[in-house]
Parts: structure tokens; sequence; C-alpha cells
């Protein structure tokens, strides 16, 4: 056990001119034949069957605006039925299993962000969503990618911000405000509009907007292109050259990781309760694709990175057990993830696992064409 001490929360990421690049996977369309490779499924050589994985356990994770109609609705209608089902973790304010979530993630900010435990924490945490939306609401497909180096510049015009999707803009006629000490981004306010349309703009957030208070609020978003830029294909290429696991993480979480969240605004612009707009699952899938390209190419020498990790276990010091007195900790192999019970516990190393492990049998398929 572990406990995180209370600091005043000022600003969680720092904004640098990180340039950032479309990954070079193989084109992909809607209809994936896993048997015979067609649809340009990153599998071409079923190295996910040779690894072991059985049909029924690989996940083929597409680009959201690559999906076909009824792809989009069953999608959609799980993470509905997410918001339906009732809590089972212990966090006071939680109503739902997608609060549970978002719980676990407001619960831990401080543990998975600027730390050795970002990146796989939030495969983790993908993969626990997308569990989820499989094991208790009947979902099939797997979790879907935003592809934001496609729509630098233009995400307000994205396929993802529609009312068939996942909502429109923040409605500057409905505003919540909330002030958890974050100053805004310029050109940007703290008041953010209530999305008025779509599936999901009924649905009542009750974790946030900070770890200590929580109220019941709509779901948020302020659309901009103040940081779509992080996102651009020289930027990501900026990142996925870097030959360390703490240079490449430190370059995606302050580069390409800012552009959805700041980019999307309102619920997503706050790094604790962000989970609470769903795109933020959309949003990391992405982030966790070129993780995972990353890892599978060699490093200097030939080196494998497939069970590289640096960087404390968390953004600030904690008190371990019995200790007294707060102290950092190295992220090690075997931490313990946790999404407080919403599904199993891994350790760390499991999370890194390309060729054993959660991305064991996940394959990523890069849009054939960039978004409309």
């Amino acid at each position: 056990m572990h406990t995180i001490i209370t600091i005043p929360f000022l600003l969680l990421f720092t904004l640098f001119s990180a340039g950032i690049a479309q990954t070079s996977a193989i084109p992909g369309g809607d209809d994936v034949d896993l048997d015979s490779g067609k649809g340009g499924i990153v599998d071409s050589n079923n190295y996910l069957y040779k690894r072991g994985c059985t049909r029924s356990e690989i996940r083929i994770r597409k680009a959201w605006h690559t999906l076909s109609p009824r792809e989009k609705r069953e999608y959609i209608d799980a993470e509905l039925c997410l918001m339906d089902k009732p809590s089972r973790t212990p966090h006071p304010r939680a109503r739902t299993l997608f609060d549970d979530l978002q719980g676990a993630h407001a619960r831990q900010v401080l543990l998975v962000h600027r730390s050795g435990w970002f990146l796989p924490w939030h495969r983790y945490f993908t993969y626990a969503h997308e569990e989820l939306l499989r094991t208790e609401c009947g979902y099939t497909g797997a979790q879907p990618y935003w592809d934001e180096s496609g729509e630098v510049g233009r995400f307000k015009q994205s396929k993802i911000f529609t009312p068939e999707a996942f909502g429109s803009d923040g409605d500057p006629d409905q505003l919540y405000h909330y002030d958890y000490n974050i100053p805004p981004l310029p050109g940007k306010n703290e008041t953010n509009g209530c999305v008025t349309d779509g599936p999901f703009a009924d649905y009542v957030l009750n974790i946030g907007p900070t770890a200590e208070r929580s109220e019941p609020h709509c779901i948020s978003r302020q659309l901009n292109e103040t940081a779509s830029p992080f996102a651009r294909p020289e930027a990501v290429s900026k990142c996925m050259a870097l030959d360390n696991i703490l240079d490449f993480s430190n370059c995606i979480e302050l580069g390409p990781h800012l552009a959805g969240h700041f980019g999307t605004g309102g619920e997503m612009d706050n790094p604790i309760s962000s989970p609470g707009d769903p795109v933020f699952y959309l949003h990391h899938a992405w982030l966790d694709k070129l993780f995972l390209e990353w890892q599978s190419r060699d490093g200097q020498g030939g080196r494998n990175r497939e069970r590289e990790i640096a960087g404390y276990a968390s953004w600030v010091p904690i008190i371990y057990g019995r200790e007294k007195e707060p102290r950092f900790k190295n992220a090690t192999l075997w931490d313990t993830f946790t999404v407080d019970g919403s599904v199993r516990n891994v350790q760390l190393w499991e999370a890194l696992g390309v060729t054993k492990g959660l991305a064991k049998c996940v394959s990523y398929v890069e849009p054939a064409y960039p978004p409309p």
C-alpha cells in the first residue's frame, strides 16, 4: 500500500515545442480477414497466430474514421452500456462501471503521469476499458483509436465530434465552470460548454473536477486547434527516433499526449478526471499504437525494447507501507497496476509485454486514407 502526499495541483504538463509522425504500419480498411490477411491487417504474416494467440484473443484496433457504420454503432452502444451498469469499486462517488474507471484514474493521477508508469499503465487502462466493453456489454470488436496525426489543424471538423459519434463541441450557452488550479492555455478560458447532442449528452459525471472534490456535472468540451500541432507527423517522428524509453516516454507525454487532451478541452483538459469524456479511450489507444510500434523496433545495437522501463513509480514522493517519510521509488517490472477491481490487476512487465503480456495479441491497422 502507498499513500499520496497531497500537494497543490498546479500544472501537470509543461507545454514545449516538440516536433512530432505518422507510423509505418501496413495500410488497412474496414474489413479485416484474419485468415487471409486481407484488409491491410498488420498481422499480414500471421505473427499473432505464431505467438499462440487464438482468434478470440486477437484484438485488431482500427482508426475510428475507417470503421463501418455498424462497427461505430456497436462501439457506442457498448459505451452506453458501461454508463448504465452499476459500479462495483469502492470509490465513494462512482455510480457506474464507466465511473469506476474514471475514479481509478483520478485516484492515481500522481502515480501514472510524469513517471515510469505513464505508458505501460495507460496501456493497461486502455485494455481495462476494452475488456469491460467485451465482458460486461457484449462488444465483439476492439478498441478503436483516433488518428490525430491525420487531423492536425482540423480537430473541430473531425468525424469523432459529430452528433452521430461522440457528440459535438461544448455548447457555449450551457456552461460548466470548474477551477482546479490549472491555468488555461492561450486562447482558452476555464469555462467549458456542456456537450448537448449525441449519445452521451445526458450522461452525468460523478467524478471530479479534483481528486479531493467531486460533484455531478456534464461532459464538457472546448474544441480548439491550439494543441493539435503536437500530433503533427514531424512531431511524432521526432519521438519515434529516440532510442531510450525515458526520452521516448517524455516526448510522447509532453507532445502527442497533449494534442488530444488540450485540443478536445473541457473534461479532457482536466488531467484528473479526463476519462469522463469517452474520447479519452480513442486518444490513448492512438498513443498506445505509437508505443507498440516503438517497442517493436530494435534499439541501438539490436537491443530488444520490450521490457525497457525507466523513471520513478510516481510523480511525487510516496509513503510506502509503514514508512513515515515519503520517498521516490524507481519503477520496476514487478510493480502492480490496478483499476480498483474493475478488471484483474497486472504487474508492470505484463503491461509492457509485446510477445508476452497485454500487447501480445494486439495489432493496430494503419488508415488506408486520411480522415475526410
